[in-house]
């Protein structure tokens, strides 16, 4: 059986050993945090917080909602940005979080594994969080969300 190690694990074993960058361990985790109240429409966006700044890996993300009546389904994700190299990060509307259903109850629902973003460093310019809702809320909503990042450098 093969013993086989991780990037930083590698960087750490090299001899002489390499700088492993400081977001990438032991870093501190920041959050953007952000409210809405009010009415929530099918196809209706809403730019959540500051944005993420350049520099940061996106680490995690959760949403929150009151029960949306019979209905209600948001997704969190980010308007299109550049990673750190320039290249172009598509608008991704559930790269954060996809579907929380609020329909008929309360919801709180983490990034998962089709969590697109997790692990992009975001560059020049930072990247805009949003919500966008895929199925009306039947009810005036209430959200949370919470965005969790370290910096690169």
């Amino acid at each position: 059986m093969a013993v086989l190690k991780g990037a930083n694990k590698t960087l750490i074993d090299s001899s002489p050993k390499e700088k492993i960058n400081p977001g990438k361990q032991n870093s501190r985790i920041k959050i953007i945090h952000d409210t809405y109240s009010g009415p929530i429409g099918n196809g209706d966006t809403i730019v959540l917080g500051d944005k993420i700044p350049e520099g940061a890996l996106i680490k995690g993300a959760k949403l929150k909602s009151s029960n949306g009546g019979a209905t209600g389904i948001l997704d969190l994700g980010c308007q299109a940005f550049s990673d750190l190299d320039g290249n172009a990060v598509a608008a991704d509307q559930n790269g954060l979080v996809d579907q929380a259903d609020a329909g008929g109850q309360k919801v709180m629902k983490r990034d998962g594994a089709d969590s697109d973003l997790l692990g992009k460093v975001v560059g020049q310019g930072g990247a805009q969080i949003e919500a966008t809702c895929t199925e009306a809320y039947a009810v005036d909503g209430d959200i949370e969300i919470f965005v969790e990042y370290s910096l690169e450098s």
